[in-house]
């Protein structure tokens, strides 16, 4: 309802409020925890050095971490002090890479972050790869079971309102971003039973230059000297 469901800026909104510590959503570092000790793990699969184990992870209290929005431009931003390291993670839900963006970002950190042990996520909806091998490559799908995973080993501890906002959220990713075969049969049952319903659906009123929207395209074009 929102229209958030493809829109990077609002899922890093979302992303950022759930992984700081001391949110108003009342679990501390608990899914902060559970996403970096899943990306460290991916990391290692990948071949990247991470900056930390999730052994250390797991037993570090991480309440004094920072978790930054559009920091000099990079999505999301976790820096902690003790133990020492930053995570810099690009959230691209409907656009691609543009220019030499992750060489930048990664140039940007270690200037700003001399000292501190660094990692790069790569975070798509299907998991795409980056064009720099250096980013952890890590997909909504991940996301999603991490937080699923987090949400039912704590079920008693999470508060009635946050409960209901992780439940829509995920049920929004689940639904949005990854493979579900039951859905996918589904709608090719559907299609096949009113076929020929549904191919005059579209025909009508399925794309932009019919109906409504073709009316007004038309409208402005006539007035072109009035609308840009």
């Amino acid at each position: 309802a929102l229209g958030s469901a493809r829109v990077g800026i609002r899922h890093s909104n979302d992303l950022a409020w759930l992984l700081t510590p001391g949110e108003s959503h009342g679990q501390g570092d608990r899914f902060l925890k559970a996403l970096l000790m899943d990306i460290l793990r991916k990391a290692r699969q990948q071949g990247v050095t991470p900056p930390i184990s999730p052994v250390e992870i797991d037993g570090a209290d991480l309440q004094v971490v920072e978790v930054r929005r559009e920091w000099r431009n990079i999505d999301m931003l976790i820096t902690c002090d003790y133990p020492r390291f930053v995570i810099a993670i690009e959230n691209k839900v409907d656009s691609g890479e543009h220019g030499n963006q992750l060489q930048r970002y990664e140039d940007t950190v270690a200037a700003e972050y001399p000292d501190a042990n660094r990692l790069f996520v790569f975070l798509t909806p299907e998991g795409d790869d980056a064009s720099d091998p250096d980013w952890v490559t890590y997909s909504y799908a991940d996301l999603h079971q991490v937080f699923i995973r987090t949400c039912k080993a704590n079920a008693g501890a999470i508060g009635g309102d946050v409960a209901v906002f992780l439940d829509h959220y995920l049920s929004l990713i689940g639904n949005r971003f990854m493979e579900n075969e039951d859905i996918d049969k589904l709608c090719r049952q559907i299609y096949s039973n009113h076929r020929r319903a549904l191919d005059l659906i579209w025909e009508r009123v399925g794309t932009p230059a019919s109906g409504l929207v073709g009316h007004i395209e038309k409208w402005i074009k006539e007035r072109a000297d009035q609308w840009v």
